[in-house]
């Protein structure tokens, strides 16, 4: 803007035009000077200063009234700011009358003012809702948010701790204020291995909240008849990384259903944040830039799922089906939601040390895998995260990161150097298939669409078996 014109035209009363006071912004600097229309001013350079954002002031701003600029038949004051030397901004003036804060015109015209420049200056609030937020990756992810609108400022995030049990989701939020207790955190509850408790959750959200910048489809469950110490033993002479990073040990129970006749893995991990992307997606649509960000597994193979057996209820690993079903359907959800500026992710933890596996084994033995996940890191086993707040890297790093710079089309993981650094790793996902997640979509909406009629009061095998 080197030596260029910037125009500005007022449109105010002749009568109004006696004195004024021109304030100049730039990029949140402010200089006043009182001047009356007959005169002119410049504001030297000593009196604007580099301004601390890192952005480049002007050199000089010179401001030109009087009677070479005179009012036009439509009483529109015209005023020139010459010689800005500015960096992606635009210099502006903001006009007060003096002795007209009586005028009911004025008040307005100050109201008005008042409330484009709060509008400016306030930084935009952005609401997260983290499901199973109280424990693991999920607290993880929470902490993160916490910890970027602490160092960012200017980038403040609400938490949802949108979770099943009160007593433990009013913990999680005690702990994380005492650390960040600044930080604007909500406690909501909602079980997403029922349907009917996912409504009543997303009616409650929809009548506090005008939108939703980002959703942790997080929670989830890994059910266990019994652990199978044999393949513990056998793993641990023979294939240690098997017994660190895979499941095969834990035998989960076959054909389990809610009490709404749906797979209970399958539900809690991925029907329920179905139904809640469904029920929220209008919130999501309003800031034209949401995110959805599944949190799956690096265990799940293309092997673990069966079209025809999409639930997972006669799987013997229907942890595993459910994970990569949210690949898939993470990715396939795409075409859906990007027609409402929304972007659908998939994401994975590495291996954590969370009470989802800790809670089937013995305290001792609990210890010590955790011990165990540190010494595989320094051998350079780098999926092994070990931690919540570890894992949980890769949902961040989705969650900040422009959506033009992500790929929706891969898997993004998390991952750890053996020195503790933390970073993210792209991958596909294993033998996706377009059709096959088309699929899943529509056995999904499907699903859906029979669970809202049973909502408005018409019955149905909601299974379809």
């Amino acid at each position: 803007m080197d030596g260029e014109l910037v125009l500005l035209k007022i449109k105010r009363p002749r009568s109004l035009l006696r004195k004024m006071e021109v304030r100049v912004r730039l990029q949140g600097l402010e200089l006043e000077q009182n001047i009356s229309t007959s005169d002119s001013a410049v504001l030297g350079e000593n009196e604007i200063k580099r301004i601390p954002s890192g952005f480049v002031a002007a050199h000089s701003v010179q401001c030109l009234f009087g009677t070479k600029l005179r009012l036009t038949e439509s009483r529109t004051l015209l005023f020139i700011i010459k010689n800005c030397l500015l960096r992606s901004t635009v210099a502006y003036v903001d006009l007060i009358w003096a002795g007209m804060s009586n005028s009911k015109k004025h008040k307005k015209y100050r109201k008005r003012q008042k409330r484009s420049r709060s509008n400016m200056s306030t930084p935009k609030l952005k609401t997260a809702i983290i499901t199973g937020a109280n424990s693991g990756v999920g607290f993880g992810i929470a902490q993160r948010l916490l910890d970027h609108s602490e160092r960012n400022p200017d980038e403040p995030i609400r938490i949802i701790l949108a979770c099943r049990n009160q007593e433990r989701a009013i913990r999680a939020r005690d702990t994380l204020l005492t650390k960040y207790p600044n930080g604007d955190i909500v406690v909501t509850l909602v079980d997403t291995s029922s349907v009917r408790s996912v409504f009543e959750f997303c009616n409650g959200i929809k009548k506090k909240y005008k939108k939703i910048d980002l959703l942790f489809c997080n929670a989830g469950i890994l059910s266990c008849d019994f652990i199978d110490w044999s393949i513990v033993a056998r793993q641990v002479f023979t294939d240690q990384i098997a017994l660190l990073t895979e499941t095969q040990c834990i035998v989960q129970p076959v054909g389990k259903l809610t009490s709404e006749e749906i797979g209970e893995t399958f539900a809690t991990n991925l029907f329920g944040h179905y139904v809640m992307i469904r029920e929220l997606v209008d919130l999501l649509a309003v800031s034209g830039e949401s995110k959805v960000i599944w949190t799956s597994s690096l265990t799940c193979r293309r092997s673990d799922y069966d079209p025809k057996d999409f639930q997972g209820c006669q799987s013997k690993s229907p942890y595993e089906s459910s994970k990569y079903a949210i690949d898939i359907i993470a990715i396939a959800m795409n075409d859906f939601l990007n027609r409402r500026n929304i972007k659908s992710f998939t994401t994975h933890p590495g291996v954590v040390a969370t009470n989802i596996v800790r809670s089937h084994m013995p305290w001792i033995m609990g210890k010590v895998m955790e011990n165990l996940f540190y010494v595989a890191r320094t051998v350079g086993l780098s999926m092994t995260t070990g931690t919540g707040w570890n894992g949980s890297y890769a949902n961040y790093y989705v969650a900040v990161t422009p959506s033009d710079e992500l790929d929706a089309s891969v898997k993004y993981g998390s991952f750890i150097k053996p020195w503790g650094t933390v970073y993210v790793r792209k991958d596909d996902v294993d033998k996706y298939d377009e059709g096959e997640a088309k699929s899943l979509l529509q056995n999904l909406n499907d699903l859906f669409e029979r669970f809202q009629k049973k909502k408005k009061g018409i019955d149905y095998n909601a299974n379809g078996h």
